[in-house]
């Protein structure tokens, strides 16, 4: 009797491991190390990597548009294109996505970007990443079928600092941003104030922002960690809209949970998306059903992908 029941156990632990841990696992693999391939490159006579997604399907010899994706501190290429789905997206409307790899405080730990106000060693070191940034998108465009008038730059977080960053930055080479959960202006720990230079180049901005988010709170103020302190969303807002010379009183939409701000600019477009219930994560992906158990109607990939598209 005792070694039936111990057989049937044994048997259900393998149909789980069949079942459910083996595609797991199959799919880990497949996704981590063929889905996307990495790559090495050497700047400044450094290696550095990148992680490089290529479209699926051929789409002859017809230059495609690139979205440079760039991770939050402490975050991972990999885990990134996994939550946000970027990838998936680039294989349905063909195009490429690169994830940059931040600077590495100790092996693949506590990957940071220097966005100005935060994170890690790439800030404590004052590293140029937004030189680096620039430089491998002309690498890329030089080395793949790239469309150099089609550039895009995605970042959460850290990495949304560094995307605006990028964007007051006179040498950009790109045409539009998208910052999801970022601020222009902040400090990390001890270090300095920092707050973008007012930008005399206007750029085609969308920001997306949580309104319950208490790592870079909408609202303004010490985060959550009390590891550093960022200016609110509306002061975010602002500042773009004075550097695209946009009307301050913009036409406004709801859809579900998403307040959705579409200003009148002269100098370039200007979107800001803030979301209901949402905390520190990137809106409608994995990251936020393993925060919240649920996924939300509104999808931050879609959202960004049509503002890119936009004439």
């Amino acid at each position: 009797m005792c070694g039936g029941l111990y057989n049937e156990r044994v048997k259900k632990l393998w149909a789980v491991v069949i079942l459910v841990a083996l595609p797991i696992l199959t799919g880990g693999v497949y996704f981590g190390w063929f889905y996307s391939r990495e790559k090495t490159w050497v700047w400044e006579g450094q290696g550095r990597q990148y992680r490089l997604h290529a479209p699926v399907g051929d789409f002859g010899d017809e230059k495609r548009p690139l979205v440079v994706a760039l991770h939050g501190y402490t975050d991972h290429p990999w885990f990134m294109e996994a939550y946000t789905g970027w990838s998936a997206k680039a294989d349905r409307e063909k195009f490429f996505v690169v994830y940059p790899y931040g600077s590495q405080g100790e092996k693949d730990r506590n990957l940071a970007w220097n966005g100005g106000s935060c994170c890690g060693v790439a800030l404590s070191q004052n590293l140029n990443d937004v030189r680096y940034v620039n430089n491998l998108i002309v690498h890329l465009i030089e080395n793949y079928p790239i469309d150099a008038e089609r550039i895009y730059v995605t970042g959460f977080s850290n990495g949304a600092l560094l995307a605006m960053r990028m964007g007051v930055d006179p040498t950009k080479s790109f045409a539009k941003i998208a910052a999801v959960a970022g601020s222009i202006g902040g400090r990390f720990l001890i270090s300095e104030y920092f707050r973008l230079p007012e930008s005399q180049n206007p750029i085609d901005m969308m920001l997306i922002h949580g309104l319950k988010d208490q790592a870079v709170p909408h609202g303004g103020g010490v985060n959550w960690a009390k590891v550093a302190e960022f200016e609110a969303f509306s002061q975010t807002a602002n500042f773009w809209a004075r550097a695209n010379g946009c009307d301050p009183l913009p036409q406004q939409e709801q859809l579900g949970e998403a307040k959705i701000k579409d200003y009148s600019c002269d100098g370039a477009d200007l979107e800001t998306i803030e979301i209901e219930n949402l905390g520190h994560t990137w809106p409608g992906g994995l990251l936020e059903f393993m925060s919240t158990g649920k996924r939300g109607d509104f999808s931050a990939t879609d959202a960004i992908w049509g503002f890119f598209q936009r004439e």
